[in-house]
């Protein structure tokens, strides 16, 4: 719950994208003709933008929350040194209210093209002995990756990729005498 002047030092706070917002939902003013003179809008007030600052704050302080919830489940795996898929992890994931969902594995250079954040997939490159990542913001809330394994990088047979590194030699080679050609004009001129 919130008061009237919590209200009101989040829309000072925030107050040109209120106003913004508030003058892109009014409709366009009538042209004016000659002679007459420009008709001054009116400054928004508070009252003009209460519903949507009171809307906002409240979304904000759902994030905030849903931050500090996801912050204190991690802390609870460090500090009490929970090992995944224990009892006491599901009873961690119970008391919270937290479902795992699985996520197809991806590589490291793979990581930016997904749509969950780079930082995290790309952290899990690196998580060492822990199991889990940092907290991070997600569309609606937040989220924590839990590692599952690895799998071994393989090398395919040569016979499987013979084409795909003919193209790519000759797509190299091409843009190395390209770049040379363009050096040995640059120098004749």
């Amino acid at each position: 719950s919130y008061g009237e002047a919590t209200l009101r030092e989040h829309f000072a706070s925030k107050r040109a994208q209120f106003v913004a917002e508030y003058e892109a939902a009014q409709p366009a003013p009538e042209p004016e003709t000659e002679g007459e003179e420009a008709s001054e809008q009116p400054a928004v007030t508070f009252d003009d933008v209460r519903d949507a600052v009171a809307s906002d704050y409240t979304n904000a302080q759902a994030e905030r929350t849903a931050n500090d919830a996801a912050q204190a489940f991690a802390l609870t795996l460090y500090n009490d040194s929970i090992a995944q898929d224990s009892a006491a992890f599901n009873s961690l994931l119970s008391e919270y209210g937290v479902s795992l969902q699985t996520i197809d594995p991806f590589t490291q250079a793979g990581a930016r093209r997904r749509a969950l954040p780079a930082g995290m997939l790309e952290e899990a490159f690196s998580l060492g002995t822990r199991y889990y990542s940092s907290v991070y913001p997600m569309d609606g809330g937040f989220a924590i990756l839990f590692l599952n394994g690895t799998i071994d990088p393989v090398i395919p047979p040569y016979a499987d990729v013979a084409d795909e590194v003919a193209a790519s030699y000759k797509s190299e080679q091409k843009r190395e005498l390209f770049s040379a050609k363009g050096e040995s004009l640059k120098t004749e001129l």
